[in-house]
């Protein structure tokens, strides 16, 4: 939802125009509710705003803690100067593990991984081969439920060439591996690396690290294992715990993107649930949904002939009405009612 979320607020301040000073590139002050810190935009992730800073480690910022005006000043500076993909640095310099060799992999048609978890190891540590066969087994899990939110790579340290493609074919990883004499030209991938350990760390898509283990037992893997599902789940539209931190961004950056301009509501998520729809027969869902300038559902109208059995119109109606969250339209800088056409296809299991 957010790239979604990101190219609306693009357009809207192109035409509307923020009533703020333009936006900087660079880095600059901003507070978290907390500490002052530096740091430039970066991307949002869920719900949380992403900075860029001096340090590799970069900063988290959850959505609530932006006051008005930085939420404003965030999504103006972000539209104005989106971040780069890290996996641009990435295109030409990585391989896979295919039939007991390493083949290059075209990224050119790939959608940027939300998540880039990244084993910096080397088969002279003796630990490596352990944490990348045993998260290995855990990612191909992890890519069954989130696709292509999350990518694994493979970038060698304290090693050579020839030794890294030995430890990647060794440990059939299931991701991607680094080309190492292309590592020099991967500079954000590589200010991540360790000088003198091995390590996981999880990325955003412009490179913005979000979880890290130093990889010294098994359990710290597991910790790690957590905290990458944790961000995959924080990630997902339609999770509860982020609708609070959204809904306040939205409706505060769209009240400023639409000063002089009017737009439907926005959805936030839905109380749908894939698999339970499956199992009563649903296939898809199509509504016309009246949303109050409160963001509450008013009235929920199921089109005739959508996938819903009959039986269970009028209770996928009532769950919508209760369930749904919207960011309301806005006209002219003020919140007012409107209708949403609302289309819904269940996946396969």
């Amino acid at each position: 939802m957010y790239p979604r979320i990101t190219a609306i607020l693009a357009i809207a301040l192109a035409v509307a125009g923020l009533q703020i000073p333009p936006a900087s590139a660079a880095i600059s002050e901003w507070h978290d509710g907390q500490v002052v810190f530096r740091g430039e935009p970066a991307e949002l992730f869920g719900p949380f705003a992403l900075f860029r800073t001096d340090e590799a480690a970069g900063r988290r910022v959850p959505l609530r803690a932006l006051d008005g005006a930085a939420a404003v000043r965030f999504a103006n500076e972000l539209a104005a100067t989106p971040g780069a993909s890290l996996v641009a640095e990435l295109r030409g310099r990585v391989l896979s593990v295919q039939n007991g060799k390493l083949v290059p992999v075209d990224l050119s048609n790939r959608p940027a991984p939300e998540v880039l978890v990244v084993f910096y190891c080397s088969q002279s540590v003796a630990s490596s081969q352990t944490m990348v066969v045993n998260f290995g087994r855990t990612f191909e899990r992890l890519r069954a439920v989130y696709g292509s939110r999350i990518e694994l790579l493979l970038c060698g340290v304290q090693t050579d060439a020839a030794a890294h493609q030995t430890f990647a074919l060794s440990t059939w990883n299931p991701g991607l591996v680094t080309d190492y004499r292309a590592q020099s030209s991967m500079p954000s991938l590589m200010r991540h690396a360790p000088t003198d350990d091995i390590r996981a760390v999880a990325l955003s898509r412009t490179g913005v690290e979000l979880a890290v283990s130093q990889l010294r037992s098994l359990a710290e893997l597991r910790r790690f294992i957590d905290q990458v599902t944790d961000l995959l789940y924080l990630l997902a539209p339609d999770s509860p715990a982020t609708w609070a931190d959204r809904l306040q961004y939205l409706n505060t950056t769209r009240l400023a993107a639409y000063a002089h301009a009017a737009a439907g509501p926005q959805l936030i998520g839905s109380p749908l649930r894939p698999d339970a729809l499956r199992r009563k027969g649903v296939t898809d869902i199509e509504a016309q949904i009246e949303v109050g300038a409160d963001g509450r559902a008013t009235a929920v109208t199921l089109a005739p002939g959508c996938g819903v059995p009959e039986t269970l119109r009028a209770t996928i109606s009532d769950g919508l009405r209760r369930g749904i969250a919207f960011s309301p339209a806005i006209d002219n800088g003020r919140p007012v009612a409107g209708t949403y056409q609302f289309r819904y296809e269940v996946p396969p299991a």
